[in-house]
C-alpha cells in the first residue's frame, strides 16, 4: 500500500532506477516479491499493471488527506533504508520510460504499471 497525494499518476519520461525486495526460488532467471508473490523474470519487462488511486483518506486531525494505491509494482528510490530478513534479496530494478507510476514523497517509494528487475544489489 502506498499513500500519495498526487491524483493521478506521473508518466516516466526516463528509465527510473529503483530497488525491490523480493525471494529467491533457486530458479537463476526468476525471483519472487515480497508481498504480492509476483513472479519476475529477470532481465525482462514484466506485464503491464493498471495504476490507480484505489481510495480517499481523510485525517480527524487537520482536515488534509491522502490517496490510497494498491495495485501494481512497489519499489523504493533507495536501497539505504531497506531492512530485510535472511530469506530476502534486494534487487536493482528499472521503471522504463513511458510507465505510469505514483510517488509516495514520505515513504521514498513507487508503485509503477512496469518494471524490469535487472541485478542484485544484496
Amino acid at each position: 500500500m502506498l499513500e500519495t497525494t498526487q491524483l493521478n499518476p506521473k508518466t516516466a519520461d526516463r528509465d527510473i532506477e529503483c530497488f525491490k525486495v523480493v525471494y529467491s526460488d533457486n530458479n537463476k532467471n526468476h525471483v519472487i516479491s515480497n508481498v504480492m508473490k509476483y513472479d519476475y523474470v529477470i532481465g525482462e519487462l514484466n506485464k503491464k499493471i493498471d495504476v490507480r488511486v484505489d481510495r480517499t483518506v481523510y485525517t480527524d486531525v487537520d482536515g488534509s488527506y491522502f490517496l490510497i494505491v494498491k495495485e501494481g509494482y512497489h519499489s523504493y528510490q533507495s536501497d539505504k533504508e531497506i531492512m530485510i530478513s535472511e530469506k530476502q534479496q534486494i534487487w536493482k530494478c528499472v521503471i522504463p520510460s513511458g510507465s505510469l507510476y505514483f510517488e509516495d514523497v514520505y515513504h521514498k517509494q513507487f508503485v509503477s504499471s512496469q518494471i524490469i528487475i535487472t541485478e542484485r544489489v544484496k
